[in-house]
């Protein structure tokens, strides 16, 4: 049996916070498959930012969606 794991990202390219993260993904592919798994990957968590919510009506979602996400 080979393990196929899941990799759940919030990273995205329109958020330059999120820049750092970009490669995580492949790293962890790398290392599944060097360790005779399989991984696939998913972008299934929003990225809201502060920095783009602030002073906008939708800014007090920001803190919410962290607790719904979590």
């Amino acid at each position: 049996r080979v393990p196929n794991l899941g990799i759940i990202t919030s990273y995205n390219d329109m958020l330059s916070a999120h820049q750092p993260f970009e490669t995580f993904p492949a790293l962890i592919k790398d290392a599944a498959r060097e360790a005779g798994g399989i991984a696939q990957v998913a972008g299934g968590v929003p990225a809201m930012c502060d920095g783009v919510t602030q002073g906008q009506p939708g800014m007090e979602l920001s803190l919410f969606s962290r607790d719904v996400i979590a």
